[in-house]
């Protein structure tokens, strides 16, 4: 798994969709067990610090959940959570988790999003069974272009190793990591033809990246046996996606596809509080 492209959105939500060669559904490790052996080694865990609110359609509080599928059948579960707003390296964020549970694995993590949509800390951690396999965390200075990359390498407990590097990306390039995406999107004004290009970080060394892109495809209709039917916009991405039905207010995805090969995998929105 190790230098596997996941791309999707910057740093640490690890993602949602990582583009790789296996399924991300494989790719993702560390639901429950990360939940209590993350939060128990001090990921994931930040002083709660409320601040001014922010003017974009994510809203603290909200709790979206998605089913994840292969073809009909049911194999994991992705949540997206806002805990709160905190200033980060002097810009007010939202602190967004989430946490994706699949078979093989889980994967959890934590982004800062400041009001523009742009990662501005990410950490990821993977795990499989009861072990971590992996942690990233990074730091973006859009001030002076600098990222600043923490690797945890534990795939082979007698081999772990850490890795502190800082980066010079360049003061306009944005950055992004697999699950961010999902904010990109939700923060951006989209219009029929509207096209980004950013870069993607690639997991869990995070300090490689390569170049992708979305554009609006048109408008749908997209109907959920949930939560009824969203008006929509059809987004399509290179390298870090397929497909993603994003709700014409920006409050929610309502659906993702993601090519793997040759199979086809879904999320499909369930629940939203």
């Amino acid at each position: 798994m190790s230098g596997k492209a996941v791309c999707f959105a910057k740093d640490e939500s690890g993602s949602l969709y990582g583009r790789s060669s296996a399924p991300i559904y494989t790719y993702v490790s560390i639901a429950v067990t990360f939940l209590l052996v993350g939060v128990a080694s001090g990921y994931l865990v930040a002083p709660i610090i409320q601040t001014s609110s922010l003017s974009t359609p994510i809203r603290v509080g909200e709790n979206i959940g998605y089913g994840i599928y292969a073809g009909a059948n049911k194999v994991g579960t992705l949540t997206l959570w806002v805990d709160n707003i905190e200033t980060f390296d002097g810009v007010p964020t939202y602190t967004a988790r989430y946490s994706i549970v699949l078979t093989s694995a889980a994967q959890a993590g934590l982004l800062r999003i400041d009001n523009n949509g742009i990662l501005r800390h990410a950490r990821i951690v993977q795990a499989v069974g009861d072990g971590i396999q992996w942690s990233s965390e990074i730091y973006y200075s859009y001030i002076g272009g600098v990222m600043r990359v923490i690797y945890e390498d534990n795939r082979v407990p007698e081999n772990y190793a850490q890795v502190d590097n800082s980066a010079v990306m360049g003061v306009n390039v944005e950055i992004a990591v697999p699950i961010h995406v999902w904010y990109m999107l939700r923060t951006t004004t989209l219009t029929t033809d509207y096209q980004k290009t950013f870069v993607t970080n690639i997991l869990p060394e995070g300090t490689n990246a390569v170049i992708s892109s979305f554009v609006v495809a048109g408008e749908e209709t997209v109907s959920t046996a949930a939560l009824g039917s969203f008006s929509t916009w059809k987004v399509q991405g290179t390298s870090t996606f397929s497909n993603m039905w994003v709700t014409k207010d920006g409050s929610r995805i309502v659906k993702v596809e993601e090519q793997v090969g040759d199979a086809t995998y879904t999320y499909v929105l369930e629940s939203y509080s």
